[in-house]
């Protein structure tokens, strides 16, 4: 994921990204493969986005599954106050992290946002797996 900035790799980065949005959004994408450069963020903030960008398509992960899986049971605020400094929120998709009751927890785009972007992984989680769609 984490990549080194070149001369020139701006305006193609923002083109893919755009494409990939627009594909995610149409339901078409489950996994963005743009490369985001989070080489200059603290090593656990990056720990948590690498293990974040795993997250499949239409699952949801608490912050305490997080915390546990870096090896650090008991930094689950940490978890979430690393969520909350993700340069590219949707791309690395934070809104799939949720408090452990469930409940929806914090967005850098607010909470109504992570759930709209819930909402649309779930639709089609579903549309995707219908007899009609060979799922």
């Amino acid at each position: 994921m984490p990549s080194r900035k070149r001369p020139g790799d701006g305006k193609k980065w923002q083109s893919q990204a755009q494409r990939e949005l627009s594909a995610y959004f149409a339901g078409r994408l489950t996994r963005f493969s743009v490369r985001c450069d989070i080489d200059d963020l603290p090593r656990f903030t990056r720990a948590v986005l690498q293990l974040t960008a795993k997250i499949p398509y239409g699952q949801v992960r608490s912050y305490q599954w997080l915390a546990h899986r870096l090896g650090k049971p008991k930094a689950a605020r940490a978890v979430g106050n690393a969520l909350g400094r993700n340069p590219v929120p949707i791309i690395i998709p934070c809104h799939r992290v949720v408090r452990n009751d469930g409940s929806i927890g914090g967005f850098a785009l607010g909470p109504g946002w992570k759930k709209r972007l819930l909402d649309l992984e779930k639709i089609f989680v579903k549309s995707k797996a219908s007899p009609t769609n060979g799922g």
